[in-house]
């Protein structure tokens, strides 16, 4: 896994992404000459460059489709989990334990506020 990341962000900063995005602001918020259209066009280019890439990264790493298997497998996680718990609730009766623990401590509280 760490591999995988270290080669996306190899290719991230082979298509200078984070650069153009760094470029068009600083050049935004520094140079006061620097007319309004021309602000936005730059910032459309940089969005348009940006979304082309990410769709190329989309292509070569199938983000999409990890991000669904990524998200099937949390869920299938979840599920067992949850039917896991359920198990164990059938077998120790949670909420009889903890309903006769508490019961008891409050009988207990009773009986230590009846002798003080």
């Amino acid at each position: 896994m760490p591999w995988r990341t270290l080669r996306l962000n190899l290719v991230c900063n082979q298509y200078a992404i984070y650069a153009q995005v760094f470029h068009t602001i600083l050049a935004t918020f520094t140079n006061p000459l620097f007319f309004f259209t021309e602000t936005v066009q730059q910032i459309k280019e940089v969005l348009d460059t940006s979304s082309k890439k990410a769709s190329e990264l989309n292509q070569e790493f199938d983000l999409v489709g990890k991000a669904k298997s990524l998200t099937s497998a949390a869920a299938d996680l979840s599920d067992k989990a949850i039917d896991t718990v359920d198990e164990a609730n059938k077998k120790y009766d949670f909420v009889k334990v903890a309903k006769d623990t508490t019961a008891k401590v409050i009988d207990a509280a009773k009986e230590q506020g009846k002798s003080d």
